[in-house]
C-alpha cells in the first residue's frame, strides 16, 4: 500500500512498508476471505517481510481470538472450585473422628493433627466436596498404616 524511507537521528535510513494483507480461509468446500493490514520498519531490506508477518501474525490474533498479554488466561484454571459444593456435615464429622484417631495412635492432640493436614487451605470450612473426600481417603490411608505397623510389632 505504502513504502517511504526517513532519515534516523543518527544520520541512518530506515525504511517503511505498509501492505494489507488478503488471506483465504477454506475448509475445501467453502471458502472465507479475510485482510488485516501490517506494517515494517527496518534500516535494511527487512521492512516488506516484517510488514507482511505483521499482518499474518494479527489476522490469525483476530480470527482465533489469541490473546496480546503474556499469560493466556485459558491456558490455567483460574478457580477451578467456583461452583462446587463446600463440605458437608457428613464429611465435616468423618474427618473430626480420623482426626481424633490419629491422634490417639500418634499421641499428638486433635488440634495438631487437624491443623497439619489443613495447613494448605486453612480451615476446614474452606474444602469442597472432593477436596473432603480426598482429605478423608488421605488420613484414612495415614491411620491405617499406623494400625498396620501396631499389628505387626504386636
Amino acid at each position: 500500500m505504502n513504502q517511504y524511507d526517513k532519515e534516523s537521528k543518527r544520520g541512518g535510513s530506515n525504511h517503511f512498508v505498509d501492505v494489507m494483507g488478503t488471506f483465504l480461509i477454506t475448509d475445501g468446500a467453502e471458502t472465507e476471505t479475510g485482510s488485516m493490514p501490517g506494517s515494517g520498519q527496518d534500516s535494511g531490506e527487512k521492512a516488506m517481510a516484517k510488514a507482511c508477518t505483521s499482518a499474518q501474525k494479527y489476522f490469525y490474533k483476530q480470527l482465533f481470538n489469541i490473546t496480546d498479554k503474556e499469560e493466556d488466561p485459558d491456558t490455567t484454571d483460574s478457580n477451578a472450585t467456583v461452583g462446587e459444593p463446600l463440605i458437608n456435615n457428613e464429611q465435616r464429622n468423618q474427618l473430626d473422628r480420623l482426626f481424633e484417631s490419629l491422634a490417639g495412635v500418634t499421641n499428638k492432640n486433635k488440634e495438631f493433627v487437624a491443623k497439619a493436614y489443613l495447613k494448605k487451605v486453612g480451615s476446614i470450612d474452606k474444602l469442597t466436596h472432593s477436596s473432603a473426600n480426598k482429605l478423608i481417603e488421605m488420613v484414612t490411608n495415614k491411620l491405617n498404616s499406623y494400625v498396620d505397623k501396631e499389628e505387626q510389632s504386636a
